[in-house]
């Protein structure tokens, strides 16, 4: 088993979006521990405010098969090929954290470089697990962020919104259905 973490966004609907998406994830890889949910201004272009957090699990699932997984959720909660770079977007699930794994993946490298760029990964981050080491920096998420030089040019604040798996009763149908759909599988399943 690998440990994930993924830092999670959308400023489509987020209320609706981001609790879709942790839905199919809770389905297909059970529990989820989940960092507080952050609000801030979109990074790079002009658009809607972000609702950011970090949600960390174990899969055993291959990279390639756990990037597929994440691709088939964000499709299934509709995201579009046209929805990449700096732009709006209805559900982002980057991948930050993948076990041990140091390198590059497909074009990304692993560990995310977002985990020292952006305000929006590293304080939920540090939120969720402040004493795990950054694989090739050594130190704690906690004292990253700490040091984060860009807190000021990058503000975010506590948001209201969350989720909880109670929550999966009245959405989990409807979301894995979709997943299927999208993901071309008969049911999702915990890996």
């Amino acid at each position: 088993m690998s440990q994930v973490v993924l830092s999670i966004g959308s400023n489509i609907e987020p209320h609706l979006n981001i609790p879709r998406g942790l839905t199919a994830l809770y389905d297909a890889f059970g529990a989820l521990a989940l960092s507080p949910w952050y609000e801030s201004r979109s990074v790079g272009f002009a658009g809607d405010n972000f609702i950011n957090l970090v949600a960390a699990f174990d899969s055993g699932q291959s990279l390639g098969a756990l990037a597929g997984h994440l691709a088939a959720i964000e499709a299934a909660v509709g995201r579009t090929p046209q929805q990449k770079g700096f732009s709006a977007r209805t559900l982002d699930l980057d991948l930050l954290i993948f076990g041990d794994f140091v390198g590059d993946w497909n074009g990304r490298g692993i560990p995310s470089a977002d985990l020292l760029d952006y305000a929006f990964v590293l304080r939920p981050l540090a939120g969720l697990l402040p004493h795990q080491r950054h694989p090739t920096r050594g130190r704690s998420f906690a004292a990253l962020w700490r040091d984060f030089p860009h807190k000021a040019a990058q503000p975010l604040w506590p948001s209201s919104l969350q989720w909880k798996p109670s929550d999966v009763a009245s959405s989990a149908m409807h979301a894995s259905d979709a997943l299927c759909s999208a993901a071309g599988s008969v049911k999702p399943r915990r890996s």
